[in-house]
């Protein structure tokens, strides 16, 4: 959906942003912001910074991506999660209700 957008081809498709990297990244940061445990977060990252790496390193060495190609995924996944995420909670979250991770931990 966001390929026609910047029409940037690479041989004989449109690689800007690069979709996998996109689909990774955007999972990742999902599970980051559904999460409340810190130690799950910071898990998370580092596997979905591993990967992205491995991934980046063969998409870039076959051909298939330049590396702003994966920048520009990484960061309009991110952008796109964030913008979405932050609205679709507070729609699911009746007003005034606590989250029972948030009473959780607060009873501590």
């Amino acid at each position: 959906m966001l390929k026609p957008l910047w029409d940037r081809p690479l041989h004989d498709y449109l690689a800007y942003p690069s979709g996998h990297t996109v689909h990774l990244v955007a999972i990742a940061t999902t599970f980051v912001l559904l999460t409340d445990s810190m130690r799950a977060r910071v898990r998370t990252v580092v596997i979905a910074t591993v990967a992205l790496l491995c991934a980046a390193v063969g998409m870039i060495g076959l051909g298939y991506h330049l590396p702003t190609d994966i920048l520009g995924g990484t960061a309009a996944a991110i952008a796109l999660v964030t913008a979405c995420g932050r609205p679709a909670d507070r729609l699911l979250e009746p007003t005034g209700r606590i989250r029972p991770a948030a009473r959780r931990r607060s009873q501590r």
